[in-house]
Formats: C-alpha cells, sequence, structure tokens
C-alpha cells in the first residue's frame, strides 16, 4: 500500500471530485500588440540575460497581460516612485507595451482581454439559460 492509499480511504468519503479544464481564448488585438512589445527581440536579450528573479519578474508581467492587460498598468503604477521598483517594470519593453493601452481605461473593462471576454460570454449565457428555466418552470 502507497503511503497516500491509507488517506484516501479515511478521508475519500468526505472529499470532492475537483474537474480541473484548460480552455485556449484567443488573445485580444491589446494583449498580442503588449506581447510583442515585451518579446520583441531588441528588448529579449536584455531580458533574458538578467537574473532569475528577472526572468520570473517577465513571466509574472506575460500573466499580468494575459489575465488583463490593465494589470500590468496597475503594477507599473503602483511601483512608481518606490524603492521596490523592479527592474523589470523599468525595462523599455514594458513601458513601450503600456503605450497600446488606451488612455483613461477603467479597471473593470472586460474588452481588454481575450479571458475577460470569455468569462463574461460565459456568465452572460448562464445567466441566460438559467433564467429561461426559471421562467419555464413557473
Amino acid at each position: 500500500m502507497r503511503p497516500s492509499e491509507p488517506l484516501v480511504i479515511i478521508f475519500g468519503p468526505y472529499l470532492f471530485t475537483i474537474a480541473e479544464y484548460v480552455v485556449f481564448v484567443t488573445p485580444t488585438r491589446l494583449q498580442l500588440a503588449m506581447f510583442s512589445r515585451i518579446l520583441h527581440p531588441a528588448h529579449l536579450d536584455d531580458l533574458i540575460q538578467s537574473s532569475t528573479a528577472e526572468s520570473l519578474a517577465l513571466i509574472s508581467i506575460l500573466t499580468k497581460i494575459s489575465n488583463s492587460p490593465i494589470l500590468l498598468k496597475a503594477t507599473v503604477d503602483n511601483a512608481k516612485g518606490k524603492e521596490t521598483e523592479t527592474s523589470s517594470v523599468r525595462k523599455k519593453g514594458v513601458r513601450d507595451a503600456l503605450e497600446h493601452l488606451p488612455e483613461r481605461t477603467h479597471i473593470a473593462d472586460m474588452t481588454l482581454s481575450g479571458k475577460c471576454r470569455r468569462l463574461a460570454s460565459l456568465r452572460i449565457y448562464h445567466l441566460t439559460n438559467h433564467s429561461r428555466k426559471a421562467h419555464h418552470s413557473v
């Protein structure tokens, strides 16, 4: 018996099954433009030759753009004037990428991100179908 099996026997009846899905969503034009600015060959050498911490910061930056480009702007805005400002936030590629972000963009703008657009459409679909079912059952 493997070490984990006794735990499964004891706690199995009390645990629920978890299902995870990976869904690939097309990025918006804004996201693609921001990715191309950060990953531009002229900037990439600078990023690649930096420390492991900088590489992890780059992954974090790309993740923020993937989730919603406004998150990158919020990170840069929060880092301005602080001593903890990482050099990756000051990199030219990040500054160039932020130039693509429209002026006066609201933090709740769901149209900036392909992921947010898809989630919003799924939410609308769910609400529409749920309200139809509730209406028909009355």
